[in-house]
């Protein structure tokens, strides 16, 4: 997909593509405390880098990286990894 003919093909000035787990990752910056289930609780007030997983039809992901002062987002290609064991590889 091309960003500049869809534009084209829809008569608009810009479109902008972006991956589905990005577009979470963006929203997810926008939600507050109350909108999370802690699973491990971590150290309150860590700035790091965050990472995004969502099983589907394949491996979603995406992360955060804090530049120092804000988080962010970025798209990953997840779904293209594949878990080592699983790849057939057998030892002679």
């Amino acid at each position: 997909m091309d960003a500049a003919s869809l534009a084209a093909i829809l008569g608009v000035g810009t479109v902008t593509l972006l991956n589905d787990l990005e577009a979470n990752a963006h929203g997810m910056l926008h939600l507050e405390a109350k909108d999370f289930a802690v699973l491990q609780a971590g150290t309150p007030g860590a700035m790091g880098n965050r990472a995004i997983l969502s099983a589907g039809t394949g491996l979603g992901a995406a992360g955060l990286y804090w530049d120092g002062q804000r988080h962010r987002p970025f798209a990953t290609e997840g779904g293209h990894s594949d878990f080592a064991p699983g790849t057939g590889w057998r030892r002679s």
